[in-house]
């Protein structure tokens, strides 16, 4: 494994708000609610998400958020596909 090239192949971020708009990109992403709730759409399927609940979003897949609780913490977490080859 190159370990130089797996180095930015992960990503995580604390997020208090739900992203605007929608978001496409060619990253495996895992949200982790950890406080508060939230409804992600990915393509047509819709899933409420509140506190202790993991969802993932396959790479090159459509999503958004809305209806975010004011208390919403919320990890994000990016996994380059790179990084699983």
């Amino acid at each position: 494994m190159n370990l130089s090239a797996k180095k930015n192949s992960l990503s995580i971020q604390i997020q208090k708000e739900a992203e605007p708009g929608t978001q496409i990109h060619h990253d495996i992403e895992l949200l982790y609610v950890l406080e508060g709730s939230v409804t992600v759409h990915v393509e047509e399927r819709e899933s409420r998400l509140s506190a202790e609940d993991i969802l993932v979003i396959n790479m090159n897949k459509s999503h958004w958020s809305d209806h975010a609780s004011s208390d919403l913490m919320i990890a994000k977490i990016l996994i380059s596909y790179q990084l699983l080859c």
